[in-house]
């Protein structure tokens, strides 16, 4: 079994940064979603979690221990790296 590396606890989801951990929670925080929901009249801002669909559709991928990766910010990470080798 794979640890987790940057796991949330509110979708089961596990990320390959913290920074990716962070942009896959979105919404207002003073209240989750299922909270804004009872308002009246209901509100859909609240704090959740990307949907696997939304996540996808950002061009984010799972890698081999099914983290999630942006390929796209990733790729820039491997430039950095090799700039200062």
């Amino acid at each position: 079994m794979t640890s987790t590396l940057n796991g949330c606890g509110a979708c089961g989801s596990d990320f390959t940064s913290l920074e990716l951990f962070d942009r896959h929670r979105v919404g207002t925080h003073a209240y989750t979603y299922v909270e804004g929901l009872r308002f009246d009249p209901p509100r859909e801002d609240g704090r959740r979690c990307l949907s696997l669909e939304e996540m996808a559709a950002k061009g984010w991928e799972q890698d081999a221990r099914s983290r999630w990766v942006d390929p796209a910010r990733s790729g820039r990470a491997s430039e950095r790296f090799a700039e200062a080798a």
